[in-house]
């Protein structure tokens, strides 16, 4: 996944909330918000952005950044980009909205502007009754599709939509969960099933606002003139171990711009061969699967057009009463390892994993 250098040094909407959370306190102690708010800001879950992890994610280099979100890419975030069509396209088949554009990006724009201004990508606008209404397209699983229903949406969205609101001076917002089903196919591969979806409409709220747009300040202002208080934290949360393990992994990593033709010519050669083998095994696998459906267990000679094929199981192999005492003893010599280990023992050597891929100029948007 790929991050063009205009969201280089911002402040995210889906980020925005964990900072409200983290500043929680000071608003609640100025008077700023009541006790009832206050608990709903720290009943967010504990994986939200912090300001640690947000004030080192801020200065990430344009390399750094489109790094890390491959190395924090997972199973949900990938759900939600392969289904963000398929959950617009039930909305429009549910409500018959006109979509007017999507993928727009507002940033923050101020007399005083911030060193690290506030952010948003509106998933779409589209028009409702010929009124502006931005929708978020969200997913869950559908184990946990009864919680939403019953508790609605989960309050960080709800900042999210605010922050998106007010950089595109549209005042209502649609967040849209759809409830998926995930399986897996004869592959191996995962498939998935929007079985249900639930909604809210949420209006802009000049309250929240504020707290979006303090909290952003307090950042940056930190940032510049009081860093070791950001940094200093001793118990750390899920986002601020992950920028650590990022950041502790892409600094070992050796920059080489390398002159050598014959390696760049095998590198290229590599590229254009690979998506040709991954389809060569796809298609082995699916002829193989064909041809077991035809067989039945047996031998097959086989014609198809112009084409011929014959086909032989191999023969079976059984267990003797040798080769049995040959497993139990490698499983016994296993077990006495196992017993043996100690911790700080070497579980798996390190090995270079690689990939490549053609260098492109970036430009702004």
């Amino acid at each position: 996944m790929k991050e063009n250098k205009s969201r280089l040094g911002k402040i995210g909407a889906s980020e925005i909330a964990g900072l409200v959370k983290e500043y929680a306190g000071n608003f609640l102690e100025r008077h700023m918000i009541g006790q009832e708010l206050y608990d709903k800001l720290q009943e967010m879950p504990l994986y939200l952005q912090t300001r640690y992890s947000m004030a080192k994610k801020l200065q990430f280099t344009q390399d750094q950044l489109e790094k890390y979100h491959d190395f924090i890419d997972n199973p949900n975030m990938r759900r939600g980009r392969i289904l963000e069509e398929q959950v617009m396209q039930q909305v429009m088949n549910e409500f018959g909205f006109e979509v007017l554009s999507s993928q727009d990006r507002f940033e923050q724009k101020s007399i005083d502007p911030l060193t690290y201004p506030l952010i948003a990508t509106l998933d779409y606008i589209v028009s409702d009754n010929n009124k502006k209404l931005i929708v978020e397209c969200k997913t869950t699983d559908i184990n946990l599709f009864d919680r939403v229903k019953k508790n609605g949406i989960p309050f960080a969205y709800v900042l999210q939509v605010q922050q998106q609101m007010y950089l595109s001076g549209i005042d209502q917002a649609m967040i849209y969960i759809a409830a998926v089903n995930t399986i897996s196919n004869k592959k191996g591969r995962e498939e998935y099933q929007i079985l249900d979806g639930y909604y809210e409409k949420v209006n802009l709220d000049q309250k929240l606002i504020e707290l979006i747009l303090i909290s952003a300040s307090w950042l940056n202002y930190e940032i510049e003139h009081r860093p070791e208080q950001i940094f200093s934290k001793s118990e750390k949360m899920k986002a601020d171990i992950e920028v650590d393990a990022f950041l502790a992994k892409y600094e070992d990593t050796k920059q080489i711009a390398l002159d050598d033709q014959d390696f760049e010519t095998m590198l290229q050669k590599y590229i254009e061969l690979k998506p040709i083998t991954n389809l060569f095994k796809q298609l082995d696998l699916e002829i193989k699967s064909k041809l077991e459906e035809f067989a039945e267990g047996h031998g097959l000679d086989l014609s198809c057009g112009n084409m011929k094929i014959i086909a032989k199981y191999t023969t079976p192999s059984f267990h003797s009463f040798t080769t049995i005492q040959e497993e139990i003893e490698k499983q016994e010599k296993r077990l006495e390892e196992i017993r043996s280990l100690q911790e700080g023992d070497l579980k798996s050597k390190p090995y270079l994993k690689w990939e490549v891929g053609q260098i492109t100029n970036l430009t702004n948007n």
